[in-house]
């Protein structure tokens, strides 16, 4: 489903769980700032997890915090900064980290055009302070990204890439995936997972 055509009048927000903070399902909700509820939809959000389609928001500013499942927003994992939603705009905002030794945090990507893009993003806490190189059908095209990063913008034409993730300090591959790119569609490849709580992988999202 091509999800890439603004809404008029409305904003329209993705929230994908990217952080390997615990083990198992790591279970989170997201709430709005002060209240006891989580959204629709956000609520025991699991890892890898992601809105889908788009939630269609009404345009202005949204207070929201990761919540740890199952504790009426109580147990506050992350507090997001306050963001401000205009009418026509589309974001993906990914939660990642909590794991080695790095925050969780947020990291997001605003205004999506409509020609065939590729984004890479580093979402994957495997190993501290390190960033990597992500090689397209083993030639080096992206250096020195460093976690949290979204390299965003790449042109592909139609065609199947090997994509591979290596941290700089190791030299070695640690994560890498196939993935046949089409036409007229817009991807997210995110490297994701910690290696101990979660497995390392190169996830593809179509938006």
């Amino acid at each position: 489903v091509d999800e890439t055509t603004p809404v008029v009048d409305k904003a329209k927000l993705r929230i994908a769980h990217m952080a390997p903070w615990a083990a198992g399902d790591a279970l989170v909700d997201v709430c709005v700032d002060g209240t006891t509820t989580p959204l629709p939809e956000l609520d025991n959000l699991a890892y890898k997890e992601f809105t889908d389609p788009y939630l269609q928001l009404d345009p202005g500013n949204y207070d929201l915090l990761i919540a740890v499942a199952g504790t009426s927003c109580g147990t506050v994992a992350l507090d997001i900064p306050s963001v401000t939603l205009g009418a026509g705009e589309i974001v993906d905002v990914f939660a990642i980290g909590g794991a080695n030794d790095y925050e969780l945090q947020i990291a997001s990507v605003t205004g999506f055009n409509l020609t065939p893009i590729v984004n890479v993003a580093h979402f994957a806490p495997f190993n501290a302070n390190s960033s990597v190189t992500v090689k397209v059908d083993d030639v080096d095209t992206l250096t020195g990204v460093e976690f949290g990063d979204i390299e965003a913008g790449l042109s592909f034409t139609p065609g199947s890439y090997k994509i591979e993730i290596v941290p700089d300090i190791l030299g070695t591959v640690a994560i890498s995936g196939t993935f046949d790119l089409a036409a007229d569609t817009q991807y997210t490849l995110a490297a994701l997972g910690d290696g101990t709580n979660q497995s390392l992988e190169l996830a593809a999202l179509v938006d």
